[in-house]
This record gives C-alpha cells, structure tokens and sequence, in this order.
C-alpha cells in the first residue's frame, strides 16, 4: 500500500467540512501542506502507520509571531515533522511562561510524548517544567548531553534559547532529542522512588 498524500486543498476542505484531520505518520506532505500544518487552527492528529491508534505529536510552544521564532520553528520542523502548537503571547513575562506550562501539563497528561520551548529564559522554564509529575525538562545547548539524558532520566522537555544557537545547531539538537529512546536508567529510577516515598511520608 502506497503513502498517503496530503495536500493543503485536502486539510482545507477537511476543515471546511468540520471532518477530524488525521496524517498518517509516513504521509507524502507537500510543501504547502506543510505550512498549512504548521499554521492549523484545528486540532490535528498524527497516526502511526500500521497501527490504528493515534500517535501524540510532539508538542513546540513559542511566540510564533516573532519572524526568528517561524524560522527556528521551521527549521525543527525540517528534521522532525509537524508538531502540536502552544502559541506563546508576545511577552517575555508570566503569560509566556503559563504556554510553556500548557505543554508541560500534556507531556504529564500523556497527551503528547515530548515537547520542545523557545524562550528566552529557557532555565525558568525547566523550573517550572520539573515541578510537574513525569516531566524531566533540560535546556538543550549539546546535543551528546540531550542524548544522554534522554537515555538516562527520561528527558522529555527541551528548552532552547533562540538566537543563541545556529539553525544547524538547533536542528541536531532537536533531531536527537526527538528520535532518542528514552528510558530511566533503573538504578535512578529507583533512586528517585525512593526519595518520592520519603518526601510522601514527611508530608503525613
């Protein structure tokens, strides 16, 4: 069975018609569409192939109307595929931070299995992300140490920093962190569990 071809003339009559949008994993997606995905005011639901279950997208939250941010957004996109949009107000304070938290709180709902920030204070935004149940948040500046942690702990929050890196840069760290397994190692999973119990019974 050959891929499936999406057009931006399908998603649009699609969302026209108030049908549910649903891309194949291993779709042929045209440039247009691309853009059109990337754009979506509509929920948008990407499926493995083969499986017939819905498979969570990653997730990108960030100030989309900032020029720089589009172009780092597209260049993710290059090496990762469409993802899940968080839009971010254009404001650097509390507001930004509260989108950031938006994606945090899918990641620990099992609504989408990693996600990526673009922010300017991307070590306030770890903060935040950590205190969330499941979610192991790290700023991305070395793609050996992303790797590492994906395999190590579990990560599945990266914050980066935009206009601190190249777009060559930004795009092998993100391709790592999105394409490495990720695991807890046992001995620090167990580490932590039982650091979780103490605190759990400090609480009582």
């Amino acid at each position: 069975m050959g891929r499936e071809l999406i057009t931006a003339n399908l998603l649009e009559r699609l969302a026209a018609a108030g049908q549910a949008i649903v891309v194949p994993r291993d779709a042929l997606i045209t440039p247009s569409a691309q853009d059109w995905l990337r754009h979506a005011t509509v929920p948008v639901t990407y499926q493995e192939n083969g499986t017939g279950q819905d498979a969570a997208a990653y997730g990108l939250a960030a100030e989309f109307e900032q020029p720089m941010i589009r172009s780092t957004a597209a260049a993710i996109e290059d090496v990762a595929g469409p993802y899940q949009r968080f839009e971010m107000p254009a404001s650097s304070g509390t507001e930004s931070l509260a989108s950031a938290v938006a994606l945090c709180g899918a990641i620990a709902g099992g609504q989408i299995d990693r996600g990526i920030v673009l922010h300017n204070h991307p070590a306030t935004v770890c903060i935040l992300a950590n205190k969330l149940p499941n979610v192991r948040a790290m700023v991305g500046t070395c793609w050996r140490a992303v790797e590492s942690a994906c395999q190590a702990v579990g990560l599945n929050l990266l914050a980066l920093q935009p206009g601190t890196q190249s777009y060559h840069e930004i795009k092998q760290v993100a391709s790592k962190f999105l394409r490495a397994e990720r695991r807890t190692l046992p001995a620090l999973a167990a580490a932590i569990g039982a650091a979780e119990r103490k605190r759990l019974g400090a609480d009582r």
